[in-house]
């Protein structure tokens, strides 16, 4: 996770268009989102979490994106059986 306000600019596609727009996007996420962008899953909105909270991802589609920083975390949260 990074800090708060080290981001970098990320090619998007803008909601509802066939266009592109670069957006700050956290340094830590930013390779995710442009492969999810550029894989065709546009993305709406995201964070990090920045080591405070959950991180996200929103896709324009409504879904949302789970970011955890580890295994454990994420089991904590939504417990699975993964093995």
């Amino acid at each position: 996770m990074c800090k708060q306000g080290n981001t970098v600019k990320v090619e998007v596609h803008h909601v509802g268009e066939i266009r592109l727009v670069d957006v700050d996007v956290d340094k830590c996420i930013a390779r995710i989102i442009k492969a999810l962008n550029e894989g065709g899953v546009a993305t709406e909105g995201c964070c990090c979490g920045h080591g405070k909270v959950t991180g996200h991802i929103t896709l324009t589609d409504g879904r949302i994106l789970g970011i955890y920083p580890n295994r454990k975390v994420f089991l904590k949260h939504c417990p699975v059986d993964l093995d």
